[in-house]
């Protein structure tokens, strides 16, 4: 019976089995001018980055290929069903979810700026070894930072952003 201002997921989405399932739940447990805020990875984007892997196709194909990687990365981690647990949604399949319905959409575009920027302060402090594709990615984080590209970050498609922010407020 209770319902709630707030409702925060962080990296959560991407590991509901059924999401649009669990969002109906979650709707009914919202009040009247509630927000939900989403925090997830960008499945248009064209990197896993659970594992820090290219996305080959979609998810199956990805698998196939990656199959003893991502086997070997689950057990070294002690995460073992973490792939299995991923439903590779799309931003644009949360805000279609919530078109049609009595939400205000918002697209927080310098979310991954911001997370960059942090991202960029972190790895200078941590150098344990990393993937080959986490380098590739923090090498092109470098240049868009260095260059200045990051401010202008925010007015290209979502599909270039690996870390995506939406905001839906309940209207009345």
């Amino acid at each position: 019976k209770k319902k709630y201002d707030l409702i925060f997921l962080s990296n959560v989405i991407e590991h509901f089995e059924d999401w649009q399932k669990a969002l109906r739940k979650i709707e009914k447990i919202l009040k009247d001018d509630g927000v939900i805020v989403f925090l997830f990875p960008n499945y248009s984007f064209k990197v896993e980055l659970h594992f820090m892997l290219p996305i080959i196709l979609n998810k199956n194909v990805t698998y196939s290929i990656f199959k003893q990687k991502i086997h070997d990365l689950e057990k070294s981690k002690d995460i073992v069903g973490l792939w299995d647990s991923l439903n590779f949604i799309k931003p644009i399949e949360l805000l279609d979810y919530f078109e049609n319905k009595n939400y205000e959409l918002f697209v927080d575009k310098e979310y991954f700026s911001r997370m960059l920027n942090k991202s960029l302060t972190n790895s200078k402090k941590n150098s344990k070894k990393k993937s080959l594709v986490f380098l590739i990615l923090l090498i092109f984080s470098r240049l868009v930072s260095y260059t200045g590209f990051i401010r202008m970050y925010k007015f290209i498609p979502l599909a270039f952003h690996p870390f995506v922010k939406v905001i839906v407020k309940k209207t009345v």
